[in-house]
């Protein structure tokens, strides 16, 4: 009994400085993003902080800024979504065939993922210049990608794809090494074409895997900062400014601290939501199954 105590003591000692710099990195910035929104907190301000409620709360509900960085930003992970998460399990099903140079072809696909995404966007912006941009170039074009509103977000997902889409694949592809291939010979054995076979058998089996991915893509895409700072700062207008970016102006830019506080709150909560609908929607098909 006494070892067992002593053994539980020796763990939660070493567990320790994990949990003092895990509540420093992350238990004490959320309480602070939540303290900050219930005050008029501005740097510029000489009176510091003054509270308020939720009046900050009171006025993101009708901030028309707010609501277009809503937009933009559900048609900015929408985008991502749908133009990554199809490519990769066509590309991991193409892969999982291929019996020699798999590894060759693995590594080729990692160095975009590997890339600071500063340095990505940077890379991106000089590609898409419609002077002497390689995009323009090969395409025999003069388009103003970064300066067209139609263009912009386009572009953005463009930057987000060739960075982000290495990352899904190498996941699915690990979760698809762990199903047996013994179940898709005995599909073949049936009479099941590969169609059939990746719908009956590869996305059932692969649904963790998914559900995992597509989840961190979202909250990745939610939180994105260098991709939208360095391509496009938000513009043309505010065609690319989603919530993450609309608070940053608003913290750094006009320094109201608290009002960011709160849009960060918002974002927060959108990004839990998210979550947990997912989490349900692969949970509810796995059931039916």
């Amino acid at each position: 009994m006494r070892s067992k105590i002593a053994q539980r003591r020796t763990y939660l000692i070493m567990l320790l400085p994990c949990m003092i710099i895990l509540v420093g990195i992350i238990i004490v910035p959320l309480v602070n993003l939540f303290r900050y929104s219930f005050y008029n907190y501005k740097l510029a301000s000489p009176k510091g902080m003054t509270y308020i409620g939720i009046k900050n709360y009171q006025k993101v509900l009708k901030d028309k800024e707010f609501i277009n960085s809503l937009v933009v930003t559900g048609k900015y992970v929408l985008g991502v979504l749908v133009t990554q998460v199809p490519v990769a399990l066509l590309l991991i099903e193409t892969l999982s065939s291929v019996k020699r140079g798999s590894g060759a072809i693995k590594t080729l696909i990692m160095p975009p993922m590997v890339v600071p995404g500063v340095v990505a966007a940077v890379i991106w912006r000089l590609l898409l210049n419609p002077s002497v941009g390689l995009v323009n170039y090969l395409l025999g074009i003069q388009q103003p990608w970064l300066a067209d509103p139609k263009t912009t977000p386009i572009s953005l997902i463009m930057v987000d794809f060739w960075q982000n889409t290495p990352f899904l694949i190498l996941t699915l592809l690990a979760g698809r090494s762990t199903i047996s291939d013994d179940l898709y010979e005995a599909g073949r054995i049936d009479g099941a074409n590969g169609l059939r076979l990746f719908y009956h058998i590869t996305l059932p089996l692969l649904r963790g895997s998914l559900m995992i991915s597509i989840l961190f893509r979202i909250i990745d895409s939610l939180k994105g900062f260098a991709h939208i700072n360095v391509v496009t700062s938000g513009g043309p207008g505010n065609v690319t400014t989603t919530i993450n970016y609309y608070a940053y102006k608003t913290a750094f830019n006009y320094t109201n601290i608290g009002y960011s506080s709160a849009l960060g709150v918002f974002m927060l909560a959108i990004t839990v939501l998210l979550a947990i609908v997912l989490v349900r929607f692969f949970s509810t098909g796995g059931s039916k199954k």
